[in-house]
């Protein structure tokens, strides 16, 4: 292993500097564009996906009280996965990856009104919950 490492130091040592391809230069651009000089972009993203834990673990209160999801979506991936929570995790991981193709595109607009839906389905949620357990 020492062997190894030794000769890819040497090896890189004596490479010839390159210049970067353009998949570099993208992506060195976009980070540098969506975390030097826009805050705004990284906290709606945080809340993106603080809602989608929110959101998850309403949805999963409600569901234990005897309420039926309305998303069909959801209700499908309930369906589909081994467990109606594997189900529920797939459709939330899968909109935080929209969150992240939504902050690497710079789709700030499109992002902060994906937080109000997702701040009122959360509301919604809870009101469900609450309404149940009043019954």
């Amino acid at each position: 292993m020492k062997f190894f490492l030794r000769c890819v130091k040497i090896n890189h040592l004596n490479s010839a500097p390159r210049e970067p391809g353009w998949w570099e230069q993208r992506v060195s651009h976009v980070w540098q564009s969506r975390c030097n000089g826009n805050s705004a972009m990284i906290n709606l993203l945080l809340a993106f996906s603080y809602l989608q834990i929110l959101d998850l673990m309403t949805t999963v209160a409600f569901l234990q009280t005897g309420v039926q999801e309305a998303n069909p979506i959801v209700r499908m991936a309930f369906a589909i996965g081994h467990s109606p929570l594997g189900g529920l995790i797939a459709v939330k991981s899968g909109a935080v990856l929209l969150g992240f193709y939504c902050w690497w595109m710079g789709r700030e607009r499109l992002l902060f009104r994906a937080n109000l839906l997702f701040a009122l389905l959360v509301v919604w949620n809870l009101t469900a919950v609450i309404v149940s357990h009043v019954r």
